[in-house]
C-alpha cells in the first residue's frame, strides 16, 4: 500500500491535484492507524512470548510513520521534519520522495522520544472564544 500511495500521490501532485494527493496519502494514514489498533502493541508488550510479533508491529508502525512524514512534507514540512528527527533521521531533502519514499529504504536505528507533534485538541477548548 505504501508504494501505491507514493506512486498515486506523486502522479496527483504532478497534475496539480493537491486535494487528491492529500486524500491518497491520508488513506495510508488511516491504514497505518488501523494496523496499530488491530495489532494492539500495548497488549503484545505484556507477553514475552510475543516479542517477535511486537518487534514486527513496532517496526511497521515506525516505517509507515517515516514514509508518511515524507509524503506529507509538501504540506506540513516542519511537522514532518520533527517526526523524522524523532525517528533519528535527517529532515526531508530534495529527491526524498523517490530516494527515501520506499518501504525499508532507510534504516531506523535511533528512535528518540520528543514532544508530541500533533497534540490532541479538546473540543471544548477549540469552541471557546
Amino acid at each position: 500500500m505504501a508504494e501505491e500511495t507514493r506512486l498515486r500521490a506523486a502522479a496527483a501532485l504532478e497534475s496539480w491535484e493537491i486535494g487528491n494527493a492529500v486524500g491518497i496519502t491520508w488513506n495510508l494514514v488511516r491504514r497505518a492507524n488501523q494496523y496499530i489498533e488491530q495489532n494492539e502493541p500495548w497488549k503484545l508488550a505484556r507477553s514475552p512470548e510475543q516479542a517477535e510479533r511486537l518487534n514486527t508491529v513496532l517496526y511497521s508502525a515506525a516505517e509507515a510513520t517515516r514514509l508518511l512524514a515524507i509524503f506529507l512534507s509538501p504540506y506540513i514540512p516542519s511537522s514532518c521534519n520533527r517526526i523524522l528527527a524523532q525517528l533519528g533521521l535527517e529532515p526531508v531533502s530534495n529527491g526524498a520522495w523517490d530516494r527515501d519514499g520506499q518501504w525499508g529504504s532507510q534504516t531506523l536505528t535511533n528512535i528518540v522520544s520528543g514532544p508530541i507533534v500533533f497534540p490532541r485538541l479538546e473540543l471544548d477548548a477549540v469552541l471557546q472564544p
